[in-house]
């Protein structure tokens, strides 16, 4: 509509004062630019290709002729979408500036654990894919994974495509309080002059999370309630976006969530009756290709096949066919886990087993690895307490195939170090970045 408006001034200036505006940034602005092109671009292959058909029924016309002459086009159509190519000796310094910046910035994680399988934290320009049964404690993961980046000062854009903006924050403030969603309700209902049945120790604990809440978490964390007109692109303008509002470089971390992977959608030109697993496998390269563009670390979760929904019941290890609708989910992930939670189906005659009990009894267990794993197979505190293990099934640049333990309290909905290594230095990883 812009672009129809009539003005004296000329487009320049038009330009900067469009980008000048709040609502907008140089990254929204880029995204529509990339629109306009594609449009164009297809525009005129439809010309191109309408030019030959019509070359084809003129009979005066040699077919060779009409041929040469729509190829030579086509070829000026390919090298306009093609990106720009330049031999590595141009573009040496850059990538020798990557691999000597060894202090470049990682997304703090709140488990050492998993900060030692993802090298130091999340990283710009990755795509991590976190896959898991219904009720394994995906969402929780993640939305304490952004908690905790948007508390170090680090922007966090939460995609939800199933919990609300109240549930999420609901969860975030039973984590930090420590009470269990209805009682911190209650608490909540009578420190605002409600008629809450809670505690004096109970509302002191809600009040103290919702405070360190509105300081540390809340300015840097955005809850997105999502639907079927949050595409690729749109996220991709969402992160120029919180930049902009924030004030930040285009090269600063943000970490973006998308809960799930599997209802994003590639927009109605993208749909179609495409094949599931033909979709699923291009949104997971949209958000690899996502991370690339924006420098954002992505962090995925996607739900998983039938065949590992039965060998999570069993507590075997889920291998890498886990992602539900497509393999090129695993192909296009830099990092790659699988969260197991629960307890393992009982056999004729024994009791129901926790994951590390069943660990316990795989052979080949180092002898050091079996005394950590030992240490930590206690009874739990408290019934809502579970064992969960998240295996690491691809780990580019790093080391697949190993484990990170931990208990999901899944009434407090949060995740704790579980092994004595891990718990040793959990403070100091989340207070030291």
């Amino acid at each position: 509509s812009a672009f129809a408006s009539p003005s004296s001034d000329p487009w320049e200036s038009w330009v900067q004062k469009v980008v000048a505006r709040p609502e907008t940034s140089l990254d929204v602005w880029k995204v529509h630019l990339e629109r306009l092109s594609d449009l164009a671009i297809r525009s005129q292959a439809r010309s191109v290709a309408g030019t030959l058909s019509r070359a084809m029924e003129d009979r005066d016309l040699q077919p060779a002729d009409a041929l040469a002459a729509a190829t030579q086009e086509v070829s000026t159509l390919l090298r306009t979408v093609s990106p720009d190519l330049q031999p590595v000796s141009l573009q040496l310094e850059g990538v020798l500036a990557d691999l000597a910046d060894s202090t470049a910035p990682r997304i703090p994680v709140p488990f050492p654990g998993l900060a030692r399988v993802l090298r130091g934290g999340l990283r710009a320009g990755q795509l991590v894919v976190a896959g898991g049964p219904p009720g394994c404690g995906k969402t929780t993961k993640a939305l304490q994974l952004a908690d905790h980046a948007a508390s170090a000062g680090f922007p966090a854009v939460f995609i939800s495509m199933e919990m609300t903006r109240t549930q999420l924050v609901q969860s975030s403030l039973s984590r930090l309080s420590g009470l269990e969603t209805d009682v911190l309700g209650r608490a909540l209902s009578k420190a605002s002059g409600g008629d809450g049945q809670a505690t004096e120790d109970q509302v002191a604990k809600a009040e103290q999370a919702l405070a360190s809440y509105l300081q540390t978490t809340a300015p840097n964390l955005y809850l997105v309630e999502a639907g079927p007109q949050h595409t690729p692109g749109r996220i991709q303008a969402l992160v120029g976006q919180v930049r902009h509002q924030l004030g930040l470089s285009d090269s600063h971390p943000v970490l973006v969530v998308v809960d799930y992977l599997q209802l994003l959608t590639l927009g109605a030109e993208g749909e179609g009756n495409i094949r599931e697993d033909l979709r699923v496998g291009a949104l997971a390269s949209a958000m690899k290709g996502l991370a690339r563009a924006t420098g954002s670390a992505v962090l995925a979760l996607s739900d998983v096949t039938k065949a590992a929904m039965e060998e999570n019941t069993k507590g075997g290890r889920i291998g890498s066919g886990v992602f539900r609708d497509s393999a090129r989910i695993l192909h296009a992930a830099d990092t790659a886990l699988v969260i197991q939670s629960g307890t393992v189906s009982a056999q004729k005659g024994k009791p129901a087993r926790n994951l590390l009990e069943v660990a316990l009894e795989e052979p080949g267990l180092s002898p050091s690895w079996r005394e950590e794993l030992e240490q930590a197979d206690r009874p739990l505190d408290h019934p809502g307490d579970t064992i969960a293990r998240w295996t690491v099934l691809k780990n580019r640049g790093g080391r697949a195939g190993g484990e990170v333990w931990s208990l999901y309290r899944r009434h407090l909905s949060t995740f704790q170090p579980l092994l004595e290594q891990d718990r040793e230095t959990s403070e100091a990883f989340t207070n030291g970045w």
